[in-house]
């Protein structure tokens, strides 16, 4: 599959803010795009969509560890699981979600159990904030570049990034639950009924993840209520 990545030309500092000069990518986001589609063309968009993503596998980084590589203080390990075991911890240190989820130490003790059965993957490039917004398409809804890798961006399992495109969805302006079952097919023809558990522990980690950011309110209400669904034993569907 062919498409752009961002090519970082400078980074400047310009009136105390970070400014990244980069290449221009052709296309509009699939956010943009999405709402206005019939449902033979969201099914094709969103056929690119998760290929797109799949192609980013095929990057790989064997001698580094798992985890960050694009913060200052990276959160790595040598295992997979590790990476996301830290990074639960670090969310359940760092935020108050005691106040808002009675059953905390459960749901903390269900999501290291969920990690603990995952074997390392290949070390690939994980995108980390795969959503619509980030994915440029052209007029005949083919895949022209991926932006915006950020501090989420991790040396790790590939299939975060397919658990990422469905989750992320629902956070678009004009999300429509047809879009969720689109993607639901398409992703359960790939990958089986398994693809299932993977997505829940996922969503897990994702819910710890963003669970400070308090000042984004619907993002903060999904994760607070994904995390409230877990404690009562609840098991997400795939979506």
């Amino acid at each position: 599959m062919d498409f752009a990545l961002p090519v970082i030309y400078s980074v400047e500092e310009r009136d105390g803010s970070i400014v990244s000069i980069e290449n221009k990518i052709p296309g509009k986001s699939l956010s943009k795009i999405l709402p206005n589609l019939s449902r033979d063309d969201k099914q094709k968009a969103l056929t690119n969509y998760i290929a797109s993503v799949e192609a980013l596998r095929e990057i790989t980084y064997p001698d580094l560890p798992y985890g960050e590589i694009l913060t200052k203080e990276p959160i790595t390990s040598s295992t997979w699981k590790g990476f996301l075991s830290a990074q639960v911890n670090k969310a359940v240190s760092e935020y108050d979600l005691r106040s808002k989820v009675p059953n905390l130490e459960k749901v903390v003790d269900d999501t290291h159990a969920l990690i603990s059965t995952l074997a390392d993957p290949p070390k690939s490039l994980v995108h980390g904030d795969f959503f619509p917004e980030n994915i440029m398409l052209d007029d005949k809804l083919n895949v022209t570049g991926i932006i915006d890798f950020s501090p989420m961006t991790v040396i790790g399992d590939p299939l975060m990034d397919i658990a990422g495109g469905i989750l992320f969805m629902e956070f678009i302006d004009g999300y429509m639950p047809v879009d969720s079952e689109i993607l639901h097919d398409i992703v359960l023809k790939k990958y089986g009924e398994g693809i299932g558990e993977t997505i829940r522990l996922y969503r897990l980690y994702y819910s710890f993840y963003f669970s400070g950011a308090i000042d984004d309110l619907k993002m903060y209400r999904w994760c607070i209520n994904a995390l409230l669904n877990a404690g009562e034993g609840s098991r997400s569907k795939v979506l």
